[in-house]
């Protein structure tokens, strides 16, 4: 059977100081500036990402679901989502908000009623996984699920190290790569006279964006070419 796997990741306003990302300094300085604005290495928001099992969908075209989470009410989220609409984005990409900037029941449904497409008569039932996460174990997570053609089944206590793709095959090079983005950006502003560079929602989406679309995380096609060389 085809599987989807989604998982949701914590990200930070300054996600490279939160990671404690090398400082560039002069060479044989005694001390290193540091200039970043605190506050920022602490407010996060969530990318909620997805992995298919099928290679064919990713090498067709057909990306992943990605969806940020932001921290905000109805104001920032109706900015955000016309940022999204005047990008012209792909229908894979989403934004959303939520008091703290993370996931709840609510959050999800609107994710998986976004994103899940409807069963067709030629497409066969799929299986689709996410963490053993409160928000993801209602009855009303597995009856859209159901709805769609997809039948859900959570990651047991342990599994998450070896089944959750996100997590084993997304994550990793997602993050390496939103950081070295993010560190250009804070030097760009910096040349540009900034005293403490930032990086703004609409920044941070633009930037995410170009990381889902990099073929190093679309891992399944990209496992097969090399594998093929």
């Amino acid at each position: 059977p085809e599987f989807e796997n989604w998982d949701q990741s914590p990200y930070h306003n300054n996600e490279s100081g939160s990671v404690g990302a090398p400082t560039f300094a002069p060479k044989g300085s005694s001390e290193v500036p540091l200039i970043e604005g605190h506050n920022d290495t602490r407010k996060r928001w969530t990318g909620n990402f997805t992995t298919f099992s099928d290679t064919a969908r990713i090498s067709s075209g057909e990306y992943p679901y990605c969806e940020f989470v932001f921290k905000g009410g109805d104001q920032v989220q109706k900015r955000l989502q016309e940022y999204v609409r005047s990008c012209d984005w792909p229908r894979w990409v989403s934004v959303a908000t939520s008091p703290k900037g993370s996931y709840r029941e609510h959050n999800v449904l609107n994710f998986l009623e976004r994103h899940l497409p409807y069963k067709t008569p030629s497409r066969e039932w799929r299986i689709i996984m996410a963490d053993d996460y409160k928000a993801h174990l209602t009855p009303s997570v597995r009856r859209l699920c159901w709805s769609r053609g997809y039948v859900f089944i959570p990651h047991g206590g342990g599994t998450t190290p070896v089944a959750q793709t996100v997590d084993t095959d997304l994550n990793q090079h997602a993050r390496r790569m939103y950081v070295a983005m993010e560190t250009g950006e804070y030097l760009r502003q910096m040349r540009e006279g900034a005293c403490i560079p930032a990086v703004k929602e609409e920044i941070a989406m633009d930037m995410m964006v170009r990381v889902m679309k990099a073929p190093l995380t679309r891992a399944a096609p990209n496992r097969k070419q090399k594998q093929k060389q």
